[in-house]
């Protein structure tokens, strides 16, 4: 794993980041996010990994990452483990943002398994601990988007190690 500060990456994990701060806040605020906001935010995150030619650099990365988090995290949806939005905004990152952004490994495909892996991970850990000790979860649910968001710039920080 090598460090990868391209302008490319940088767009990509600023873009990533940008979309998770804002559907945190709708998370935490609402306890939902609208459909249309997130087609809104797939659209333009998606115009711009095109734009950026990241998916064209990364193509079996983002394919791998895409079909990591269809899979595994449908499966918690469906179990009930994680919701819809949660869902939802784990594939816009994966098309955005895949894998550990700010470094290149050598094998696009582990990159996309260990990176959507650990940050799912770290997000259902997190949220975990926060239901047990936290007397503010509705019945609704624990809001799991910031806790994507806290886990997505962890495993982004992997690289600087």
């Amino acid at each position: 794993m090598t460090l990868d500060l391209s302008p490319t990456a940088l767009v990509a994990f600023g873009m990533a980041l940008a979309m998770l701060i804002f559907f945190s806040i709708l998370d935490i605020r609402e306890r939902r996010i609208a459909n249309h906001l997130v087609l809104i935010g797939g659209a333009i995150g998606f115009a711009t990994t095109i734009l950026t030619g990241h998916l064209v650099q990364n193509l079996l990365l983002h394919l791998a990452a895409l079909l990591f988090a269809i899979i595994l995290p449908y499966a918690l949806f469906r179990i009930g483990a994680i919701g819809g939005a949660d869902l939802k905004t784990l594939v816009i990152v994966s098309i955005v943002s895949p894998g550990i952004e700010l470094a290149v490994w050598i094998d696009p495909i582990l990159e996309a398994i260990i990176g959507g892996g650990l940050t799912l991970l770290i997000m259902l850990i997190l949220g975990f601990v926060y239901s047990s000790w936290s007397t503010k979860t509705s019945e609704r649910g624990t809001p799991l988007i910031p806790f994507l968001s806290l886990a997505y710039v962890l495993i982004q920080l992997l690289a600087l190690l």
